[in-house]
Parts: C-alpha cells; sequence; structure tokens
C-alpha cells in the first residue's frame, strides 16, 4: 500500500508542479510528505490532525528538506492522489485521443494496403494461371498439328507407295489397244472394269448422294491389287468394307490372292464401300 500510495503521490506533484517526493526509509509511522502547495488558484492539502514543520537532515548529514510530519489518513491521501490522477488523465485525454486516431487511421491504412496487396497477388496468380494454360493449350494444339502433319504426310506416301505398286492399268476395252493386251499372257482372263460407289460423307458435293471411282483392271490381277486402289484412294481395308452388288458379298473377307475372274468380277462390277 506505501509503495502503490508513494508512486502515486509522485504523479500528483509531478502534475501540481511541486518537484519528485524524496522517500524516507520505512518507519513504524506514515512516512512525512513533502510540504506540496497547489497553486494560488487551488486550495490547500487540508487534514484533520495538526502539522508541524521542521527540518530535517537527510542520511548523509549533508543537506536538509523541508518536510510535514503528522498523522494523515490513507484515505484522505488516497481522494486527492485519485482526483490528482483524473485531472492528469483529462488533461492528456486530447493527445491520447489523437494518438488514437492517427493509431486507427494507420491501422486503416495497413488494411487497405495489406488489402491491396492479397488483391494484387491473386490477379497476378490468377493471370499466371491462364497464361500457364493458354501456354499448355497452344502447346497441346502445336503437337497435334505436327502429329496431323506427320500422319498426313506418311497418309500420302503411303498412298504414293500404292499406287506406284499397282500393276498398269489395262487400256479401254473394244480398242486397238486393248486388242492386243488380250492377246498376250497378262490379258488371257480378260479385262474388267470397276466402278468403287463410296460413301456419302466421303463426296465432295452435298447434293450428290454417292460419288464412284471407276479403274480398269485385268482379269488376271488379284483381290490384293484392288485394295491396294483403294488404299491408294485414302480408304483402307482396315476402315472400309468392300460389296459386290449381286449377290451380295463381302470382299474384305475372301482371299486376297483370289483373281478377279475367279472371283467373277469380269467384265465388270459394280463395289460398294461402306464405313466399318
Amino acid at each position: 500500500m506505501i509503495v502503490k500510495l508513494s508512486s502515486q503521490l509522485e504523479v500528483l506533484c509531478i502534475v501540481m508542479g511541486t518537484g519528485i517526493v524524496k522517500m524516507w526509509p520505512p518507519v513504524e509511522h506514515f512516512p512525512p510528505l513533502l510540504n506540496v502547495r497547489r497553486s494560488s488558484s487551488s486550495s490547500h492539502f487540508t487534514s484533520s490532525s495538526t502539522t508541524t514543520v521542521q527540518s530535517v537532515k537527510n542520511d548523509d548529514n549533508s543537506s536538509s528538506v523541508g518536510t510535514s510530519c503528522g498523522s494523515l489518513k490513507p484515505d484522505v491521501i488516497v481522494a486527492e492522489l485519485w482526483q490528482a490522477y483524473t485531472t492528469y488523465l483529462e488533461l492528456l485525454e486530447p493527445e491520447c485521443a489523437a494518438e488514437r486516431e492517427i493509431i486507427a487511421r494507420r491501422r486503416v491504412l495497413e488494411e487497405q494496403e495489406a488489402a491491396y496487396e492479397e488483391s494484387l497477388r491473386r490477379d497476378q496468380e490468377k493471370e499466371w494461371e491462364r497464361a500457364k494454360a493458354k501456354a499448355e493449350e497452344d502447346k497441346r494444339k502445336q503437337l497435334e498439328e505436327e502429329k496431323r502433319i506427320n500422319d498426313e504426310i506418311k497418309a500420302t506416301q503411303h498412298r504414293l507407295f500404292m499406287a506406284a505398286s499397282l500393276p498398269p492399268e489395262p487400256p479401254t476395252p473394244k480398242t486397238p489397244a486393248a486388242e492386243a493386251f488380250l492377246s498376250t499372257p497378262n490379258g488371257v482372263d480378260g479385262i474388267t472394269t470397276l466402278r468403287f460407289r463410296l460413301p456419302p460423307q466421303c463426296s465432295n458435293d452435298p447434293n450428290v448422294k454417292h460419288s464412284t471411282m471407276i479403274r480398269r483392271f485385268a482379269g488376271s490381277d488379284i483381290l490384293k491389287h484392288v485394295f491396294m486402289f483403294m488404299e491408294s484412294k485414302g480408304y483402307s481395308k482396315s476402315d472400309y468394307k468392300l460389296f459386290t452388288t449381286y449377290p451380295i458379298r463381302d470382299l474384305t473377307l475372301m482371299d486376297e490372292n483370289m483373281t478377279l475372274a475367279n472371283l467373277d468380277l469380269v467384265p465388270q462390277e459394280t463395289l460398294t464401300l461402306e464405313l466399318r
């Protein structure tokens, strides 16, 4: 209690402009107080007991201070200290309010800056994700385009190879060239004209239900040559079936080494391609 009172007393003395209290070592009775005088506009400290003023030497006997000795009640001292303390707080309130306002404004600015930084970070992250997704999509499209081009090149090379591997096309029937061809060993089985009816989706003209391809073969040519011709035009046996008109037969199930004459495809036949 004495320590608390002494600390509050120092605050009171500072507020009243009388300086700092010199505290004496603990004694049996209440420690003496400095003779504190308020300003002319305020009243003097009051006490129910009579006090006397005397000179007291300090510990080293080198100086003396004026003290007010007496027995003051603690509740009176606390009341005086509390009144001075509240007065001190009232004096500090404008400054404290200004400080609180500054702190509040600083906090608002910090929160706004943090929100802006977070928004900027999210925008940058979204932009990075969009750029990454676009780069991946562009890479995927590039790979697909490269694959498509490579597939087209390979398919073109395969078609050219199939076309170059075909036996020569016989001349048109009932011409001198055809008569000369029939007199050769390759023409003993005659000449056949095969008409290929393509699926509707393979026609370039939407008004045409079916487009056709025509090619002549020697009767001694084998079924494999017909499939090679189909592949030279981009219709592989693995993707398309080949049917005769009447009777209907699936030539893709036949022996590829059978001659066209043995398959009764001479002198002409209409064949239908059907997508598997």
